[in-house]
């Protein structure tokens, strides 16, 4: 038994090494573990969290039934070959904060081979993915501009052409009401 605990608690200490969010799911999506990122992110202790929900507890509210469908869906039907998966959620700290995750998922079964829950690791995306979506804006609005940049030299162009016309057409209006005598 003593062995046991031992082994238990240095697995828990590689655990809380990682900087990755590490949750163990279960099928009825209480959470069984949470490792110490987990814990710093989600502003809890590790005691607080273990055996809440982890979708009315962690997700925001708009997304819930959604994830949760998915979540049973998958512990359901999921076949023997399917063991991973990645997505990006996004999860609510105590604080109120919404923080978007991505996500690697593996399926835990038991010794018959039925779903018993999930083991995840997840990475803090948050900044990363704000700062894609700010740099998508910019190169929309460079993208526009560019198109009205084109524009206003295309404009310019043919602005260029028409006063080009309009002297031509003054010089030979000259020559022909000033002829040149011989």
């Amino acid at each position: 038994e003593t062995a046991l605990r031992d082994a238990l608690k240095q697995a828990q200490g590689y655990l809380d090494v990682a900087r990755a969010v590490i949750v163990v799911i279960d099928c009825d999506l209480s959470v069984r573990m949470i490792n110490r990122a987990g814990c710093e992110l989600l502003g809890r202790s590790e005691t607080e969290i273990v055996g809440n929900d982890w979708v009315d507890h962690y997700i925001p509210a708009p997304q819930r039934e959604s994830l949760r469908r998915s979540f049973l869906s998958w512990m359901a039907g999921a076949p023997c070959g399917v063991i991973a998966a990645e997505n990006q959620n996004e999860i609510l700290t105590t604080a109120g904060q919404v923080r978007r995750l991505a996500w690697s998922n593996a399926l835990l079964r038991d010794a018959a081979g039925t779903v018993t829950g999930t083991l995840s690791s997840g990475v803090d995306v948050t900044d990363q993915y704000a700062a894609e979506r700010q740099m998508h804006a910019h190169v929309e609005r460079l993208t526009e501009l560019n198109g009205k940049l084109e524009e206003a030299q295309n404009q310019l162009l043919q602005s260029e052409k028409m006063a080009s016309v309009g002297q031509l057409a003054a010089g030979v209006a000259h020559e022909i009401n000033n002829p040149v005598g011989f």
